[in-house]
Parts: structure tokens; C-alpha cells; sequence
């Protein structure tokens, strides 16, 4: 995460298409210094004499340079299509999230690009140097065994990647899925004591210890669904484990983040709904309201969760002041925070 983060992952990318231009592509063929031999050449090496004499000059020419045409066609798709899957790969995380299956596909393709790199430096590089290399024995024990451990070592590192990185969230968005699909009638039966895996506070919990980077999205999602799942079923309202958990989150993510309104509204809604026995969280919400204001004057939750905090805490006349600034804004959106006044009041 962050620059440190982002210069590495783009190293990668600069790393893996500089090894395609690098060590794919063909170089140019330069007629002039690809011939078999020239012909002095030939005559001042008796050992070759014999060898070419049976080949033409014409013939000893054009071969060499035939040869390197048809090695261009061959090795020049394969870097360009692995180039385009590099490319398109990182112009979808301009817009989409990291995936696990895109996460695999790319180190599928860096491992690809790894291998044939390396195979080739191996059969290239001594036939270039006009050497021929035999390993003997214990040369092979001591490549096997390094190329063990690194296998090893790169297979510990990619689990962890995909446990911190991939598996983490996705295990986190499963157990707010369970949360989310509680129907208001079966949540009514978790909100009660008991040990049950499938509580919906429980399940919270164990989402958020997770500590992966959905936790601020899970615990908002959730405590919305909860706050609408209260008006359908209000025995929920009794469920004070879940209200701990969801709000202490909530704080600690409003202090990370002070300037987004939306995480103040859904806690100052989570107060005012578990305000039956707690009268204190009905000037929480009041207060949670006022910031929103100050955030974005226009929000209609905000006056609503001000109308609602005013007329369970009997001020009437605060009520009267933010119905007729509610009005100034918008007409309607102050006739239904009268209404929704008067309905409590």
C-alpha cells in the first residue's frame, strides 16, 4: 500500500516487459556479420575446408539470413501476446479491484516469462560464446537443490500474499454476506443470548478482527442493514453486543476519516434506535448530526436525525429551528422532517 507500494508493483510490470523486449524479441539479422564463414576464412581453417566445400556461396549466404527471418516470425507473437496481458491486466486495475483469479492469472504469466527467459539464456547465451557446457554431478545436486528452496521459498510468499492480500477480504465479505442475508425474523432470534455461530454480532466481529481493507465497508454496510432491519423487526433494538461492536468501529473509522458524512449519519442512527435505555446516545446523535451539517448543509438525514433527536429528548423549539432550515433548502424536504417530528414528538 501506498507509494512504496505502488513504485514496487509497477517495478514488476517494468521488470517483466523489459525481460520480453530483452530476451524474446529477436536482435535484427545483420547479413553482413550473419554469414557462415567467408571464404578467407575458410581457406585459412583446413578443419572447416572439407566441411563447406559441398556449400555454395550463394547458398552459405542465404541460409543465415533465412534462417533469422523465420526466427523473427517465430518469437515475435509469443512476447507480444504475454506484453498485451501485462498491459491489459494493469489498465483493469486502473478501474476494477484485484481479483484472486486476475492475481493468479498474473503471476502465472510472470512465472511463464521467468521460465522461458531462463531456459533460453541457458541454450543461448554458451552457443553464442561458442561454448559447449556439461554439468557434472554434483553441479546438477547443487542447482536442484537451490532450485528447490527457491520453489519453496516463492511458494510460502505467494500463500502469504494471497492470505493477506486476497483470501483475508474475501473470507471478510463472505461473513458480512451471512450478516446481510439475515431475514429481520431470524436476526430477532440471534439478537437474544446465545452462543450460536450464526449471531449477526458475532459474525461482525469476526469480520472485523480480520483487520482487511473491506473492514470500514463491512461494518457501514452492516450497520445500515441492521438500522433497517430494526424498523421491520424492534426486538433487534435489544441487541447491545452488536450496537458495541458497530459503533466503537464506526468511531475509530470517523477519526481515521473525519470528513466522510455518511459514516457519522449510520451511527447516529445505530444511537437513536438503542437510545431506549441509554438517553445519553440521543445527544450523541444530535451532536453526530450537527457535524454531518457542517459537512454537507443539504443532507436530509442529518435533519431528520435532529428532528427525531429533539423530539425524544422533549426540545421543541431546536425542533421548530431545524424544520424552518430544513424548509429554506428545500420545501419538501422540510414538510417531511415536520412530519417525521410531529410523528415522534
Amino acid at each position: 500500500t501506498g507509494w512504496l507500494g505502488l513504485i514496487s508493483y509497477l517495478a514488476l510490470f517494468g521488470a517483466a516487459g523489459w525481460a520480453l523486449i530483452k530476451n524474446l524479441l529477436p536482435e535484427p539479422f545483420d547479413s553482413a556479420q550473419g554469414k557462415l564463414e567467408s571464404k578467407a576464412d575458410i581457406a585459412a581453417d583446413p578443419s572447416t575446408r572439407a566441411a563447406d566445400a559441398t556449400l555454395a556461396p550463394a547458398e552459405g549466404e542465404a541460409r543465415p539470413a533465412m534462417a533469422g527471418r523465420q526466427g523473427i516470425r517465430r518469437n515475435y507473437y509469443l512476447p507480444i501476446i504475454l506484453i498485451s496481458l501485462l498491459a491489459a491486466y494493469l489498465v483493469q486495475n486502473f478501474f476494477i479491484f484485484d481479483s484472486f483469479v486476475s492475481y493468479l492469472m498474473l503471476f502465472f504469466v510472470l512465472a511463464m516469462i521467468s521460465n522461458i527467459c531462463y531456459t533460453r539464456s541457458l541454450s543461448v547465451i554458451p552457443a553464442k560464446a561458442g561454448i559447449q557446457v556439461e554439468l557434472g554431478p554434483g553441479s546438477r545436486l547443487k542447482a536442484g537443490m537451490t532450485t528447490k528452496v527457491s520453489f519453496v521459498l516463492f511458494t510460502i510468499f505467494i500463500i502469504f500474499s494471497l492470505y493477506s492480500f486476497n483470501l483475508k477480504p474475501l473470507y471478510a465479505s463472505y461473513l458480512a454476506n451471512q450478516i446481510l442475508s439475515l431475514p429481520p425474523a431470524d436476526a430477532a432470534r440471534f439478537a437474544e443470548a446465545s452462543a450460536r455461530r450464526a449471531q449477526s454480532a458475532p459474525l461482525l466481529k469476526d469480520a472485523l478482527a480480520l483487520n482487511s481493507f473491506a473492514s470500514e465497508e463491512i461494518v457501514y454496510q452492516a450497520a445500515l442493514d441492521y438500522i433497517i432491519k430494526i424498523n421491520q423487526q424492534p426486538a433487534l433494538a435489544q441487541n447491545e453486543e452488536f450496537y458495541n461492536i458497530a459503533a466503537s468501529e464506526l468511531s475509530k473509522i470517523i477519526e481515521r476519516s473525519p470528513n466522510r458524512a455518511r459514516n457519522y449519519i449510520v451511527l447516529a442512527w445505530l444511537n437513536l434506535y438503542f437510545s431506549n435505555q441509554h438517553s445519553d446516545r440521543i445527544n450523541e446523535s444530535i451532536i453526530l448530526a450537527g457535524k454531518t451539517l457542517e459537512l454537507s448543509p443539504n443532507k436530509k438525514d442529518a435533519y431528520l436525525i435532529l428532528a427525531a433527536g429533539y423530539a425524544l429528548s422533549n426540545q421543541p423549539l431546536p425542533a421548530q429551528e431545524i424544520i424552518l432550515r430544513a424548509s429554506a433548502i428545500d420545501g419538501k424536504m422540510g414538510e417531511e422532517v415536520r412530519a417525521y417530528w410531529e410523528k415522534l414528538k
